[in-house]
């Protein structure tokens, strides 16, 4: 066995969120953004909080097809893809509050989840899906 990581064990989560961004643009599978949460300090030293603890990582549009209704139109799907390294070492706190955003986004009919790699990410995109999530 062994301490020898694997090359997706050892890749940091930021180079995950960009090889997942690189590979979804070319694919055509939509437009994401990398969405920041903290604080930062101004040129004086004032604290200003961005963003919303729990949003996913990177937020986006999907292009979908529709069904019957909808026959022939494109919709866009918003997306929250939430990345993470394979040894994961988020607080609890911060696990909840990114599973109840993720939840929430599926609710509304979003597409939300936890991707550790580009071929994670890929699963959701190479075959076309129903609104829904179904493979059309």
């Amino acid at each position: 066995m062994g301490s020898h990581k694997t090359d997706a064990e050892a890749m940091k989560e930021n180079q995950i969120q960009s090889d997942i961004r690189l590979r979804l643009s070319e694919i055509q599978a939509g437009v994401y953004l990398r969405y920041n949460v903290g604080t930062f300090l101004t040129m004086d030293g004032r604290p200003v909080k961005i963003g919303e603890p729990g949003v996913s990582d990177l937020i986006g549009i999907t292009p979908r097809v529709v069904t019957q209704d909808d026959v022939g139109k494109t919709i866009g799907v918003f997306t929250a893809i939430e990345t993470k390294q394979v040894k994961d070492s988020t607080s609890k706190a911060r696990k909840i509050s990114q599973g109840n955003f993720i939840r929430r986004i599926k609710e509304l009919g979003g597409i939300a989840g936890i991707c550790r790699s580009v071929e994670d990410a890929e699963k959701w995109f190479v075959r076309p899906r129903t609104i829904d999530g179904a493979v059309a």
